[in-house]
């Protein structure tokens, strides 16, 4: 009995393969052609500026004073994706600090994941 090609029933697993699935002929079947449809590119990129990989340690405080550390992804001159521990707890409006890119701003979160969180620069 070579390993894996049968189980406790006796039964070869090819032949339920076979059985399952009728076999590993191909049967031909005339079908008409199947038409195609031109659709319109759609844009790959919707932000209004482009991003930098940063991957730098940052501090965020919450509109309550909640204190939070965490990583800035990516950075743009509207805003930046942020990642952390836990980002469920986040409020809507948050002020950033990133000292290694000598960053300090006002942002509005625009959407967040268990662990992500997208923000938008205020002026």
């Amino acid at each position: 009995m070579a390993f894996g090609l049968q189980h406790s029933g006796g039964v070869r697993v090819g032949s339920q393969l076979t059985i399952m699935f009728g076999g590993l002929k191909k049967k031909s079947r005339n079908k008409a052609p199947v038409q195609t449809v031109k659709v319109p590119d759609l844009p790959t990129e919707l932000r209004f500026a482009p991003r930098r990989d940063t991957f730098a340690d940052m501090k965020l405080q919450t509109s309550s004073g909640r204190d939070l550390k965490g990583i800035v992804l990516d950075v743009s001159q509207t805003g930046a994706r942020l990642r952390f521990v836990a980002a469920d707890s986040l409020t809507e409006m948050v002020r950033i600090d990133v000292p290694r890119l000598n960053l300090r701003k006002r942002a509005r979160v625009r959407w967040k994941t268990r662990t992500d969180v997208g923000v938008e620069f205020l002026n």
